[in-house]
């Protein structure tokens, strides 16, 4: 059954009632199971209990793609989880046939997976990660020349710099902006896109190594006190313009902010004060290379509608709309009158 109604029953068999207790723990005892399944592999635990109808895959066809995500939402519906579009064997199968791909090859398959973001944290624990970080970027030029790099560094057709010259450099400009295995594939894609471009018989050049890890990052600089890689393509002005003009619009839009009454056990909005005051201002932590969080220490600031994490993407329309209802207000203090009023 669907993942509410399991919470329900669960709930229900949970009376306090002594004759009750047995099949409550019973219940429990398969949820903790159910749980066990879902973390291992979701969409072949979706298979096995006939929840989802899966065909053969074929990473290259954007068909078999589609009838994937399809086959994973419904599994997600379920399961009330996240569920990528491959199993956990398909992952490795194709994590194997990756490596054995030319660069062509590599890039023609990313392209297709850019309608599945969700399968490269599936293959990036496989020994995919730097194929996983280049094909999420979704440029076909940094793809190209980080594949390319790797191939070079694996033919032994370039002189790798030595971990002496480039740590310091690559620790300074990433600080804690990740986690130990993405601060890890992305410093290898920044080594392969730094293959593919330094000039051979050169000692180490630390800029193009800067250039390389803004290449393959999209850039990393300084929000609300706090370093986060930006969005690709957008300075750091521009992300702060655009983080100070998140209105109660935006956040209704992608689902509310909302927390749990401790009293009342009730999902409740915040105040849009401390919205403004404390949500805006805390730490600004990217999830992937388009999605953003809120975050205070080790907590995250969840939706209102689902108490999921509360996740964003830069907007350009939100710093147009700010613009706008600045010049409306300008216009009426100048003039005394609101926005349409008749003289």
């Amino acid at each position: 059954m669907p993942s509410s109604q399991r919470q329900k029953v669960l709930s229900e068999a949970n009376t306090g009632i002594l004759e009750n207790a047995s099949e409550h723990q019973k219940l429990l005892v398969t949820e903790q199971n159910i749980q066990k399944e879902l973390a291992k592999d979701p969409l072949k635990f979706g298979s096995d209990q006939g929840i989802v109808d899966l065909d053969t895959f074929d990473p290259f066809s954007p068909e078999s793609l589609t009838s994937r995500l399809s086959q994973a939402e419904i599994a997600s519906t379920h399961y009330g989880i996240p569920v990528a579009p491959i199993t956990d064997t398909e992952a490795q199968a194709l994590s194997d046939q990756i490596t054995k791909m030319t660069v062509p090859e590599k890039i023609a398959l990313a392209e297709t997976l850019q309608q599945a973001p969700e399968i490269w944290g599936t293959i990036a624990g496989k020994n995919q990660a730097v194929f996983s970080q280049a094909g999420a970027i979704g440029d076909r030029n940094i793809m190209q020349r980080v594949f390319e790099g790797q191939e070079a560094i694996a033919l032994k057709t370039v002189q790798s710099p030595s971990a002496r010259d480039y740590l310091s450099p690559f620790e300074d400009y990433v600080g804690n902006v990740y986690g130990l295995e993405d601060k890890a594939a992305t410093r290898d894609a920044a080594l392969a896109y730094y293959a593919a471009t330094q000039t051979p018989g050169l000692d180490f050049d630390e800029d193009l190594f800067i250039d390389s890890i803004e290449a393959v990052t999209g850039g990393i600089a300084e929000v609300n006190g706090y370093r986060t890689q930006l969005p690709r393509g957008i300075d750091e002005d521009r992300f702060d313009d655009f983080i100070d003009a998140i209105d109660e619009q935006f956040i209704e839009e992608n689902g509310g902010l909302g927390f749990i009454d401790p009293v009342t056990g009730r999902r409740n909005p915040y105040p849009e004060t401390y919205i403004n005051d404390v949500i805006k201002n805390s730490q600004v932590t990217n999830k992937n290379n388009s999605e953003y969080l809120f975050t205070n220490g080790s907590s995250v600031f969840v939706r209102m509608d689902n108490g999921q994490p509360f996740t964003f993407s830069y907007d350009e329309t939100v710093i147009a709309r700010e613009k706008a209802n600045k010049a409306t207000r300008r216009r009426e203090s100048r003039t005394g009158r609101p926005l349409g009023a008749i003289r």
